[in-house]
């Protein structure tokens, strides 16, 4: 498992412990950029290294509230 020591970057193990999302539906959520769909993930890539901010991750899930918190 990789582990990043950073307050914002998650690595995609740290993603899926925090927030529930396996590394399954990250890699098709990821996938969806491609396909030019707005609900795809937000994530960083460097060479071959996958990486989330959290802060773009709070802001992309607080798109799909039902009852949206102020």
């Amino acid at each position: 498992m990789k582990i990043i020591q950073n307050d914002d970057l998650m690595s995609i193990e740290q993603l899926e412990l925090e927030f529930g999302i396996s590394k399954h539906m990250q890699a098709r959520l990821r996938m969806k950029i491609n396909q030019g769909k707005p609900d795809s993930i937000p994530y960083i890539k460097v060479k071959r290294v996958i990486l989330y901010s959290r802060k773009a991750i709070n802001e992309w899930l607080k798109k799909f509230a039902v009852n949206p918190l102020v």
